[in-house]
């Protein structure tokens, strides 16, 4: 009875969903930007009385070029303060930089926007 009352307090459950979208990563010269998801999709059995904590850590922002596939950060899943799991975050998309002239005409963009505003 008392085995049955503690397996009782278990569950499986899915902590990291396969395409689930954790954040959206601005990149630089106006490409706007890329999805972050995890790698795979992680199960595991946890407690049901105890609160789940997701944290994601990886940057805001990311430098070109990105390849899809690309690892730039990770999602942990804790338990209280037990870590109970941590999956890779990747790029969804890939993201080329721009060659020079790119790089040329979006700065030219930039600059005459902010001299229209001095006028405006």
């Amino acid at each position: 009875s008392l085995l049955r009352w503690g397996i009782s307090r278990y569950r499986p459950v899915w902590l990291v969903p396969a395409g689930h979208v954790y954040l959206q990563a601005s990149v630089a010269y106006g490409k706007g930007s890329i999805p972050i998801v995890a790698a795979r999709a992680v199960a595991r059995s946890v407690r049901i009385d105890k609160p789940l904590i997701e944290r994601v850590v990886a940057p805001g922002v990311l430098e070109l070029p990105v390849v899809r596939g690309q690892r730039v950060g990770e999602v942990r899943v804790y338990s209280d303060r037990r870590l109970v799991a941590r999956q890779p975050l990747i790029a969804e998309r890939s993201v080329a930089r721009p060659d020079f002239g790119g790089r040329v005409g979006f700065y030219t963009g930039r600059t005459l926007s902010h001299v229209k505003d001095w006028f405006s």
